[in-house]
């Protein structure tokens, strides 16, 4: 296993390369306005929320089905695979809208 401060090193990376490149579009793109803005959040946090949940649902499907009356079954647990995906389809599906 590495060590923790290679986890710092790349993760500093990642986002300085992330915040360049979101420079980048900036300058490149017409700014949408801020109604606009705020509806593409809104999607994004929608579309995490629900894909996050959606992996930990689909990993075992029959335990889910099984468990369908328990509340604690639906808010139990989360993927940051699904919130990554959700958030991105969620930011495009309110684009398109």
């Amino acid at each position: 296993m590495f060590p923790p401060i290679y986890h710092m090193v790349f993760e500093s990376v990642a986002y300085f390369v992330g915040f360049r490149i979101f420079l980048l579009l900036r300058k490149k793109s017409d700014p949408i306005e801020t109604s606009q803005r705020n509806w593409v959040i809104a999607g994004g946090i929608l579309g995490a929320a629900l894909g996050s949940k959606m992996v930990v649902w689909l990993d075992d499907p029959a335990l889910f089905v099984q468990n369908l009356s328990n509340i604690q079954m639906l808010v139990a647990g989360k993927g940051i695979v699904g919130a990554l995906t959700g958030g991105w389809l969620g930011v495009e599906i309110t684009k398109k809208v």
